[in-house]
């Protein structure tokens, strides 16, 4: 692709762009107002001004406390690496999984070390107001720099599969900087004029593709005269790109806040005029007889005031309460039920309020899985698009800087495969656990009728399934050699005992 059809096609991606412009516009106004800004058509800055209700701005934030400490808390190690599928041989995969238990501490070190949580949690908040979000990385020496891109500045595409294929970022950064990280620009035609001025911010342009062997070609240059800055190539995109739900026919999502934008302004509406009649009941209306002493232009009521004016007659004052049509009551109407509908669709209050009886262990873990069951498709979608890519990512980046790390690993699920076992991730196998427990109990409790159904189930290995299920780490459980090792053992101490208490009986 040569420069000018280069150029036609960044801005073929900008088009497709503008018709989510306005609805971004609108739904960051009101459910995200400190970043509107960078969506609104008409330029004006971050601001409250028109924004009276507060539930989908508390809804949205909880949302996404919820998505990023149930799937992959900070706290917690929220994967795990294992043997693929062509890994077969016990041997070979106790090899492997040596080697993978490494890579897991490594990867959540690095993962705690780099800014990847900060940067995750607005990248998740775009995604649950906007529908869309966008994570940058860029690899260092030592860890992986990210940074959450707003949806203002990228431009998407995507193929027949819906996977996202090329990406555009136009973005400004001060030209001092611009220069030192670029030092290509020094031979734009535009390097002279840009020099005078080092403080202002100059506009650059990122797009990269999928090729055909799956690997990414980026380049950067200066938006101004189209001037390369720098062209390489990764096995991994600069900018990871996920949507809430995926809009068909488009490479952009949908998310909470869209779907409840109408409850949202209505909602919104309905807080204004409760407002604004809260301060009529307050101040009142009057009517004032323009009588050449009161001027109703400068009239001001205030407590403690003194109005002149012209009567006080009870018949022909001055100034009279004007009677409104009718009282207008805000709490007759569906305040509550639209606050409702908006948190049931950010999945909101799910665990109920603090202040009353603590649920127990398994109320929480069948709403648990509950809102699991709310969120399978995003979550997956999260997964899919964010978690794997991230973790082969990192990867790649100890296999260039660990000697320890082998270069022949692949996270593709033939070498190495990939479980999630956070809190939400866990609870999606919740009912397959429940399920498998509640058979073996029947047949616990029907083997005592017909002693053949006690040799129906492998207890040994329905119990280490049950072990996957609840994500418990593999070192812990023994292996058969071990099994029959330890029982046997036991089985000689038995013996000897009785052998023991066999003797002292002869000698009595």
């Amino acid at each position: 692709m040569d420069r000018q059809e280069l150029q036609k096609y960044l801005k073929h991606l900008e088009e497709g762009k503008k018709q989510w412009v306005g609805i971004w516009d609108i739904v960051y106004r009101f459910t995200l107002p400190e970043r509107a800004y960078l969506y609104a058509q008409d330029g004006s800055p971050p601001s409250y001004k028109n924004v009276y209700d507060s539930t989908a701005i508390n809804a949205a934030e909880r949302l996404t406390n919820l998505i990023i400490s149930g799937l992959c808390p900070p706290w917690q190690q929220w994967f795990k690496l294992s043997p693929g599928a062509k890994i077969t041989t016990d041997r070979r995969r106790t090899e492997v999984r040596k080697i993978t238990e490494t890579i897991e501490k490594k990867i959540f070190i690095l993962l705690n070390q780099s800014n990847f949580y900060q940067e995750f949690q607005p990248f998740i908040l775009d995604r649950v107001v906007g529908g869309t979000g966008a994570l940058g990385a860029q690899a260092r020496t030592e860890n992986i720099d990210f940074y959450c891109v707003p949806l203002s500045e990228i431009a998407l595409a995507d193929d027949d599969n819906g996977s996202i294929v090329a990406i555009s970022r136009r973005y400004k950064m001060p030209f001092f900087i611009a220069e030192r990280q670029y030092p290509k620009i020094s031979s734009a035609s535009s390097y002279e004029a840009l020099k005078e001025s080092p403080m202002e911010k100059v506009e650059l342009i990122l797009f990269s593709v999928r090729g055909q062997f799956n690997d990414w070609e980026t380049r950067i240059y200066l938006a101004k005269d189209f001037h390369e800055l720098a062209h390489f190539t990764d096995l991994h995109p600069p900018i990871i790109a996920s949507r809430w739900s995926k809009v068909p026919g488009s490479p952009y999502g949908r998310g909470p806040a869209i779907r409840s934008m109408s409850d949202i302004r209505a909602l919104n509406r309905l807080k204004e005029l409760s407002l604004k009649n809260a301060a009529r009941a307050s101040l009142g209306v009057y009517t004032v007889a323009d009588d050449g002493i009161v001027n109703p232009y400068t009239l001001t009521l205030d407590e403690g005031s003194f109005i002149p004016v012209g009567s006080n007659e009870t018949q022909a004052p001055t100034i009279t309460p004007l009677p409104t049509a009718g009282d207008f009551d805000v709490s007759m109407m569906s305040i509550d039920r639209l606050q409702m509908e908006i948190k049931n669709s950010f999945i909101a209050d799910q665990f109920g309020p603090t202040d009353k009886t603590p649920m127990s262990a398994t109320e929480v873990a069948e709403r648990t899985r509950v809102v699991a069951q709310e969120l399978g498709m995003t979550i997956g979608r999260l997964e899919h698009e964010v978690l794997v890519p991230l973790l082969k990512r990192y990867l790649t980046f100890l296999q260039a800087t660990d000697p320890e790390v082998p270069g022949e690993l692949r996270l593709d699920g033939d070498i190495i495969d990939v479980e999630f076992t956070s809190r939400l991730a866990q609870s999606q196998w919740a009912m397959e656990d429940q399920e498998l427990s509640q058979y073996l109990a029947e047949v616990a409790q029907h083997a005592q009728m017909d002693q053949k159904l006690m040799f129906l189930v492998n207890s040994t290995e329905a119990f280490r399934y049950k072990a996957e299920l609840k994500g418990i780490p593999a070192r812990l459980l023994n292996n058969d050699k071990q099994i029959e090792q330890q029982m046997q053992a036991m089985q000689e101490q038995m013996q000897q005992q009785q052998a023991m208490e066999g003797e002292d009986v002869g000698r009595r």
